[in-house]
């Protein structure tokens, strides 16, 4: 937001200020606040440059999953104690503080108002008062006061005013006076209130000028009369509001020149700065969403920099072509593939070196993998090996746009892991257990996935002692369900703090018995991954 303010404000002060089409100007302040207002909530379509498959994990054991499982998708707990940092009570305690003094200012017009007498000039009606006040409007309103009735200058005065009323310049007062209530931190609001304020005396005087016969020394010889004899109220219309000397000299400028309007096309350039600068931030979002999604552990993604093709034809990504590209069997066949000719090379299992490679292809116009780069690796070992499994993959039915083949980008990412010796002994000791993907039916929960995350909302509590110290994070429970449909082998693999993950094992020991998973028409043992996500505000 302080980004759309700055720009706005810019180009008004290097391209704007000096020119007088007053109409256009005001469109232009307008626009500036509103725009800045509305920018930050605004939804730009965002395109990635890549489609990002599951994450497979590559470990000593025979399959693949067995010591991962799928993860499932997040449920949040909240503490019901409402939380609130201490800088955004300092805000509502200025802002209020602002917006009172605004309504005391109101209140004040509204006091001046009831003790004035009406008369009628021209047609006119308007309020005397006995006060030594510069003439004023506040929409339709308009207050002089006794010694401007008998002063030669009251015609001016009054035609002044009356454009003020007829243009409803209040509105715009009245608008940038909340914003800069509501954005009090800014300085950029307080120098387009000013630039507002100012345009608003031009549109004016420029009115007078124009409809009135009146001598132009003599306009500018009131304003200044007024000006040195007679305060202002802050939240009104004034015909002496300063500075005289910018009015005074915009009195005497000539007319721009029609061409000079084509100024205002660069509010065009500058929402394409930041709808840019948007996308920027949405695309880095996405790219970290996208990896949470993906994958059991957390890592940062390759940037798009680092994930870039080469190839001479137009290269598509996964959310742009009509028909996304089909590897033989499907996705799962896809995963199956890889996990099972990936290799752990020795030397890394000596060393114990493991981590994430991201490996990108292309996908191309006769599907055929092509282009087979790492655009982020872990040791030269692992991004061998990675490259060379992926290189195995056969021939895929290529994707489609517009009903013709196109060349499509993945990126893959492959996690090669080492298992402890008290997984191996744990893995040892329970039944074989089998993944997500690999089954025929997969386990059930009463009601459905719906169901599972209402109960675990419903039933989880907040530990009183982390609501009190403000310790919130995501716990991630792995459980089996056996073959009976039971609920077994509860435990963290990533906790946060001992209250936590206690209770987040606590949750999910008590889940009633599902209907067990099935492969090749026995029940079999399936193993789940969760992340809780307790919250404290």
């Amino acid at each position: 937001m302080i980004r759309s303010f700055v720009l706005f404000y810019v180009i008004y002060k290097i391209l704007l200020q000096n020119d007088t089409f007053f109409k256009w100007r005001r469109f232009y302040l307008w626009f500036a606040l509103v725009f800045s207002l509305l920018y930050p909530f605004a939804k730009w379509e965002i395109v990635s440059h890549n489609q990002s498959l599951s994450g497979v994990i590559i470990s000593k054991a025979d399959t693949v999953f067995n010591s991962t499982g799928i993860l499932l998708n997040e449920v949040t707990i909240q503490a019901g104690m409402l939380k609130i940092p201490w800088w955004s009570i300092g805000y509502l305690l200025v802002t209020a503080i602002l917006f009172t003094i605004f309504l005391i200012r109101l209140f004040s017009l509204w006091k001046l108002k009831n003790k004035a007498s009406i008369q009628y000039i021209d047609n006119t009606k308007i309020w005397v008062t006995d006060k030594n006040i510069s003439p004023f409007s506040f929409f339709n309103l308009i207050m002089i006061n006794r010694e401007t009735l008998e002063s030669p200058h009251l015609p001016m005065v009054l035609q002044h005013e009356k454009t003020h009323v007829s243009q409803w310049h209040s509105l715009d007062v009245i608008f940038a006076e909340l914003i800069c209530i509501v954005f009090f931190y800014n300085p950029l609001v307080y120098l387009l209130k000013k630039e507002i304020r100012i345009n608003l005396e031009y549109l004016a005087d420029h009115n007078c000028k124009q409809t009135q016969n009146y001598k132009n020394k003599s306009y500018q010889y009131a304003i200044l009369q007024m000006a040195i004899s007679q305060p202002h109220i802050n939240i009104s219309n004034h015909f002496n509001y300063s500075p005289i000397k910018q009015r005074i000299m915009m009195l005497n400028k000539k007319n721009s020149e029609k061409s000079a309007m084509l100024k205002y096309l660069s509010i065009a350039p500058i929402m394409l700065v930041l709808m840019l600068f948007a996308q920027s931030k949405e695309l880095f979002a996405l790219n970290q969403k996208t990896q949470t999604a993906n994958e059991t552990t957390l890592s940062i993604p390759p940037t798009d920099d680092e994930i870039t093709t080469t190839t001479s034809d137009s290269v598509f990504n996964f959310t742009t072509v009509d028909e996304k590209p089909i590897f033989p069997g499907g996705d799962k066949a896809l995963v199956n593939f890889l996990a099972e000719n990936i290799k752990y090379p020795e030397h890394c299992k000596e060393q114990k070196i493991e981590g994430r490679v991201y490996v990108q292809f292309v996908i191309n116009k006769k599907g055929k993998v092509s282009n087979i780069k790492v655009p982020r690796g872990v040791h030269p070992d692992l991004d061998k090996e990675a490259v060379r499994a992926v290189s195995l993959l056969s021939d895929w039915t290529p994707g489609k746009y517009q009903g013709k083949a196109v060349p499509v980008v993945y990126v893959v990412p492959i996690n090669f892991k080492l298992q402890t010796d008290k997984e191996i002994g744990e893995k040892a000791s329970t039944d074989s257990l089998y993944d997500y993907v690999s089954i025929d039916e997969k386990p059930i929960f009463p009601g459905g996935e719906s169901a599972l995350f209402k109960y675990i909302s419903k039933n989880t509590r907040y530990p009183e002692t982390c609501k009190e110290k403000g310790i919130e994070g995501r716990v991630f429970v792995q459980f089996v369900i056996n073959k009976k449909g039971k609920v077994s082998n509860v435990k963290t693999t990533r906790s946060v703090h001992p209250e936590l993950d206690k209770e987040a094992i606590r949750v999910i020991s008590s889940l009633p018995d599902w209907t067990p998973g099935k492969h090749q028409g026995k029940n079999v043992s399936v193993q789940y991954t969760i992340p809780i996500s307790f919250k404290a505000y």
